[in-house]
């Protein structure tokens, strides 16, 4: 493991570019297999080394879970970054109170779809923890640390409790 961000520097050395030319983390090697992007890195592992527990050997439950997934990059991330950026990393002069509120709904809004999901299913790709439910946690675990404003959802709630206990 080699530590790479902002903080440590490294990801625009050549060496790093090789690897990764967009210059981002996460980058893994698996014994060569060089790998990035964090989603596609879930997946792989998985495939390699768990099919079984990730998302129960079946192909219908993979291809779900990549749904699930994508649908994460393109509906949670961006609002997700939008909010870090404009309550944390950027200089208190270029924050916006309502690109804050905006992102917020939209937030609300994604997590409400969620709920809904899981009147049909404990888990995003059936009833068993698979792949799918890593990255949407992930963005909605940064939501909670953001302490804005939500409805209470009893049964994402339930959902979040038991990605806590895995």
């Amino acid at each position: 493991q080699i530590n790479a961000d902002k903080q440590y520097g490294l990801l625009n050395e050549p060496w790093y570019l090789a690897m990764n030319p967009t210059g981002a983390i996460p980058t893994i090697d698996d014994d060569g297999f060089v790998l990035w992007e964090s989603n596609a890195i879930v997946a792989y592992l998985a495939r390699r080394y768990a099919p079984d527990r990730l998302f129960g050997g079946s192909e219908q439950t993979f291809a779900r879970s990549l749904q699930w997934m994508m649908w994460t990059n393109y509906s949670l991330e961006p609002a997700m970054s939008a909010l870090i950026n404009h309550l944390e990393r950027l200089p208190v002069e270029k924050r916006s109170a309502q690109v804050v509120e905006e992102h917020r709904k939209v937030m609300v809004e994604k997590m409400t779809l969620l709920e809904g999901q899981f009147a049909r299913s404990r888990y995003l790709a059936g009833d068993e923890f698979s792949i799918a439910d890593i990255p949407p946690a992930i963005a909605i675990h940064r939501f909670e640390h953001c302490n804005l404003e939500r409805p209470r959802m009893p049964r994402l709630e339930e959902w979040l409790a038991r990605l806590g206990e895995r």
